[in-house]
Formats: structure tokens, C-alpha cells, sequence
């Protein structure tokens, strides 16, 4: 019976993982002339790179670099303490926004396509298009263990709490919804997540 769970774990990640990369292949195929027209709007807009890293705590606890567009100016502040989440009065999960944001960054935000890079880190294997939303490096909170099992996945590009936000943006709801996605998970799950993604991206 142990056997028969673990072999059913196995071909769940597996599928995952196939699902990912076909997902990731080609949605860079079909949108690459839209990056490469964001690629050079981020060029013209503001002086600094395309594309920036963010460090994040992945699967298990490994960090890695978690690619977006840049949406802000190019200054030694870009990922300064400041930039970390934190905890409001209020209990609301809330992200310092004191460095200043491009003209063009205003709209990537808005409509979520700074996150399009993130594709090629499904590549890699840091991410997954459906999971926990990764953890910023050196962000801490008072977690107890339970609340760890959202690290046995790998962090996603949207996910439960991401389509919850808007409706309740608290840390609880941040954690438990993320915890619920990683005892939860499914290919049927992650479809109906996708296509909420898109619905909301455009809403």
C-alpha cells in the first residue's frame, strides 16, 4: 500500500511536470512577439536592464532567481529590504512599494505581464504554472510546521491565494489557502486556476 502511494505521487509530479513544460513551451512560442515588443518598451521606457531577479525560496527551501520584467527604476533600492511583504496592522499581507514605478511598469502590473519571463523558470525547474506563491529570500513569519508543507511543491506562477487576493488579502488567508492548494493539488485544479488567472488578468 505504501508502494502503490508513492508510485501514485511519482506519476502525479511526472504528469505536473509534462503539463508544465508543454503550458510553458507554448505560451513562449505563441507569445513571443508580445516580449520582444515589452522587451523593447522596458529598453526605451527607463534606463537598466529588461529583465531583473528576484530571490526566492523554492521547493524544499532552495532559492532561486525568479525572472520578471522590470517594472521599476533601475537604483540600488530595487531589492532592498524595503521591497519585502509584510504584515499591516490589520493582518493584511501587504508589499512595500517605495521604489518608483516606469510609466510602462504601471501597465506590465496591471495587466500581470511582467510575470511572463517566469515561463522560462518552469523551464528550469524552479517553478510550476500552478502553485504556493514563492516566498521572498529573507522574508520571514511566525510559521508553525504545518504551515511548512507549502514547500513540498514548487512555488507558482498564480495560484489559490492569487485569485482570492482581491476578496481577502490576509496573511492567514495567504497561508491557509496555499497549505489547501499542496494537499489538494490536480491537473483538473490547475485548469480551472489557469483559466481564472487569464479571466482576472482582463477583468
Amino acid at each position: 500500500m505504501h508502494m502503490a502511494r508513492v508510485s501514485a505521487v511519482s506519476l502525479r509530479m511526472m504528469t505536473k511536470r509534462a503539463f508544465d513544460v508543454a503550458i510553458a513551451i507554448l505560451t513562449l512560442i505563441v507569445l513571443a512577439p508580445l516580449m520582444l515588443v515589452i522587451s523593447i518598451g522596458v529598453k526605451l521606457d527607463s534606463p537598466g536592464p529588461v529583465l531583473y531577479g528576484s530571490r526566492r525560496i523554492g521547493k524544499r527551501g532552495r532559492v532561486f532567481n525568479c525572472v520578471k520584467f522590470r517594472t521599476k527604476c533601475n537604483d540600488m533600492e530595487y531589492q532592498s529590504a524595503s521591497m519585502l511583504r509584510t504584515i499591516a496592522g490589520n493582518g493584511t499581507l501587504e508589499v512595500s512599494s517605495d521604489s518608483r514605478m516606469t510609466k510602462l511598469g504601471v501597465l506590465l502590473r496591471k495587466y500581470s505581464l511582467d510575470g511572463l519571463p517566469q515561463f522560462l523558470n518552469v523551464l528550469r525547474g524552479d517553478m510550476s504554472i500552478v502553485g504556493p506563491l514563492p516566498p521572498l529570500a529573507g522574508e520571514t513569519y511566525d510559521l508553525c510546521l504545518s504551515h511548512l508543507r507549502r514547500l513540498d511543491l514548487k512555488p507558482g506562477m498564480t495560484g489559490l491565494w492569487q485569485m482570492q487576493a482581491r476578496e481577502d488579502p490576509s496573511f492567514n488567508s495567504y497561508i491557509s489557502l496555499d497549505a489547501e492548494y499542496a494537499a489538494t493539488s490536480s491537473i483538473w485544479l490547475d485548469l480551472k486556476i489557469i483559466a481564472r488567472a487569464i479571466d482576472t488578468a482582463f477583468y
